[in-house]
């Protein structure tokens, strides 16, 4: 079974198309429940939650993220 990754999405037209990259590859465990966070004009902070997750009273996870720079895509 494929591990849960997490997308970066963006679209130039209100939705109607969507451009995604990978923000995780490869994963040895599930990333999830992504949140996020602008951080001033030029980036955005993006926290999720990364291990084993089979219900919210069944878990064993920490916290994992990243900071995405804004610019042209």
């Amino acid at each position: 079974m494929g591990r849960r990754e997490i997308y970066r999405g963006w679209t130039p037209d209100g939705g109607a198309t969507w451009r995604w990259t990978a923000l995780t590859r490869d994963s040895e465990a599930d990333n999830i429940r992504p949140v996020c966070v602008r951080a001033g004009r030029r980036a955005t902070i993006a926290p999720w939650m990364r291990g084993r997750y089979r219900a919210y009273t069944d878990f064993q996870t920490d916290i994992a993220g990243l900071t995405v720079a804004h610019g042209r895509h």
